[in-house]
């Protein structure tokens, strides 16, 4: 993995924290398999919703926290991640 952030974001959807994230996105993995042409489509497609979906959800909370949290996730490759999902997959 390339930098911290993203290997520990790695680690939460790939399954080795909760199951339930597992399951989650490798169903969405698989769906963008499904929806496009080739993996990269599909691989920039899964990027695009992991970071909408976890920078969103993210709860709010008070300084510094939040923005700690926020520089944190602004450092993820989320293509990376992405990639990480669909290879478990195939």
């Amino acid at each position: 993995m390339r930098n911290w952030d993203t290997e520990q974001l790695g680690h939460l959807v790939s399954g080795n924290f909760e199951q339930a994230d597992y399951h989650y996105w490798v169903e969405a993995g698989e769906e963008a398999l499904d929806s496009e042409p080739t993996k990269a489509a599909a691989k920039t497609e899964l990027a695009k919703r992991l970071e909408d979906e976890i920078t969103e959800g993210m709860p709010e909370t008070i300084e510094p926290y939040n923005s700690w949290i926020s520089g944190a996730l602004s450092e993820v490759d989320w293509r990376e991640v992405a990639e990480l999902i669909l290879e478990g997959i195939e």
